[in-house]
């Protein structure tokens, strides 16, 4: 995860090793902090062939082209003066194995999971 996602959450994640991405390393208490993709790839693998990548923005855009699987929550909703984005994707090179359609609070997504095609 990123460093402004680590710090809104503001503590590790349980039952995980958290690997923060940062330019500007504090030792944070819990994580481990690396400085680029490489680095936080090469400390994932030490701990499972499964990385889950969270965000934010920068991060997603980064780590894009090294996944092999999207879990993507899509949201149907129009947002005034957004903040931030998933970066844009070629869908032609993922296929949807999966789709969830949900509801709450009158806010229609879907949790969809696409694999590299």
């Amino acid at each position: 995860m990123g460093r402004a996602t680590f710090d809104s959450i503001g503590r590790p994640l349980p039952n995980r090793k958290n690997i923060v991405m940062t330019r500007t390393p504090k030792d944070r208490e819990g994580v481990i902090e690396v400085k680029s993709v490489e680095e936080a790839l090469s400390e994932a693998q030490k701990f499972s062939d499964r990385i889950n990548i969270i965000g934010g923005e920068y991060i997603y855009k980064e780590f894009l082209n090294s996944a092999t699987k999207l879990l993507i929550t899509e949201i149907d909703l129009e947002v005034d003066a957004p903040d931030a984005f998933f970066p844009k994707w070629d869908l032609s090179q993922w296929k949807e194995i999966s789709r969830r359609e949900s509801s709450e609070e009158n806010i229609d997504f879907s949790f969809v999971e696409y694999v590299k095609s």
